[in-house]
Formats: C-alpha cells, structure tokens, sequence
C-alpha cells in the first residue's frame, strides 16, 4: 500500500471545502485520505502527506496543523491552502505591519498556498478546484444579475439586511453547480 496520505477539510457542508483537494481533480496513485479535523486519522513517520486545500491557516485549525507537525511525517506538502490573518474589526490596517500568513504552516516541506500576496512568502498555488471541469461550462456564459453576494455562511458579508434586493447565496452544502450558476 502507498504511503501517500491525503488530508484536506471533508466538510459536505462547505462546497469550498469539500472540492478543494488534489486528488479531486489529479491522477495520483491509490491513498489513504482523511479529515484534518478527525484526530484519529493516523499518520506514520513513514507518510508522504499532501495537505489541503481549504482555509487551514487560522487558530480553529492550529491544533490539527499540530498534530501533523508532531507527527513527523516523512515528507509533509501543503497545496492551495488558505490563511485568514486575524484583523480586528474596525481597525485599520497597514500592510507594513499585517503578517498574512503567521507561523501556521513553516513546518511544512513544500508549501503552496492560494494567497497571492507582496512580498510572495510561500509559493502561490491555487486551489485545485480551480481544475474542475464545472468551470469550463460556466466560463462562456454571461452573468444574469449584475450584482450579487456570495457570503461564507458562518462569517456572511450581507446577512438578512438586503435593503437593495440584492441575489444572495453562501458556500453551504456540496453543489459546486450551483455555487457556479450563481456566481
């Protein structure tokens, strides 16, 4: 059996973190693969772990993060991950003094992350859903609303307030179809 482990958020109810993994969209060999979150997935020293993608590098993630790097995984890559700097609402902020990144993921071997940023950190690499063929149907058409909200549903931009009658939809559920009609 291959050493190669995936783990990524299999989260159903987030239609970002439920396309986002590698092995979505390339042919790697057969693998084991597991949710970030479930601390009973196990992983050897003997591992090849390819990591992501999905908005890893916050807080809710450091323990599991953690638990990956005290695992001392022969060789550990983060694809297309995401990292949301922690901002306080109201400030302001300056770019001098924003770390975007914080130390979530320097014990990695290989890092890409989907975070285009300058100075460029780790390597930019997007996510992988980016390969799904949805996108290629969608591409060509034209949007029907010229506006519209795509909120995350724990952290929404525009909640029940919608004083313009603005379309709205969130990243809830596992239909990248529709995610894409709407967008």
């Amino acid at each position: 059996m291959s050493n190669l482990k995936f783990i990524f958020r299999a989260d159903r109810t987030n239609v970002g973190d439920w396309w986002c993994p590698p092995w979505r969209y390339f042919p790697f060999r057969p693998a084991m693969i597991g949710d970030i979150v479930d601390s009973k997935f196990k992983i050897n020293e003997t591992d090849i772990l390819l990591v992501g993608g999905g908005g890893l590098g916050n807080d809710f993630f450091r323990p599991h993060l953690n638990r990956i790097k005290e695992s001392n995984a022969n060789v550990s890559i983060l694809w297309g991950a995401g990292v949301d700097a922690d901002v306080t609402p109201g400030s302001v902020v300056s770019n001098e003094k924003l770390d975007l990144y914080g130390d979530y993921f320097d014990f990695f071997d290989e890092v890409g992350i989907r975070v285009s940023s300058v100075p460029q950190r780790f390597q930019y690499v997007p996510c992988a859903s980016c390969m799904n063929n949805l996108l290629f149907k969608y591409r060509a058409l034209k949007p029907i609303a010229r506006v519209g909200v795509y909120n995350h549903k724990r952290v929404p931009l525009m909640g029940s307030n919608n004083p313009n009658g603005l379309a709205v939809l969130d990243n809830s559920g596992d239909n990248f179809e529709e995610k894409l009609k709407f967008l």
